[in-house]
């Protein structure tokens, strides 16, 4: 999954028709995570992961139409 950090006001418009667009045609499934687990970089703790146990490919399937679509809306970002 992707994190997009900073978006500057004028592209908030794209990026929410870009979301919509690409979620138009996805239905509701139930998810099941499992335990939260904490990935450390040294001694730091830079990611909580809650991974999923049942939904992961409907999980990968979404987040790959939302990082397709801001990408295609919001080139260089």
């Amino acid at each position: 999954y992707a994190f997009l950090g900073e978006l500057p006001e004028a592209s908030v418009d794209a990026a929410n028709e870009a979301i919509d667009h690409a979620t138009r045609d996805v239905r509701s499934t139930p998810v099941t995570f499992g335990a939260p687990q904490v990935l450390y970089g040294g001694r730091e703790a830079r990611l909580v992961l809650l991974p999923a146990i049942d939904g992961a490919a409907w999980l990968a399937d979404l987040a790959r139409r939302l990082a397709d679509g801001l990408r295609e809306a919001l080139p260089g970002t």
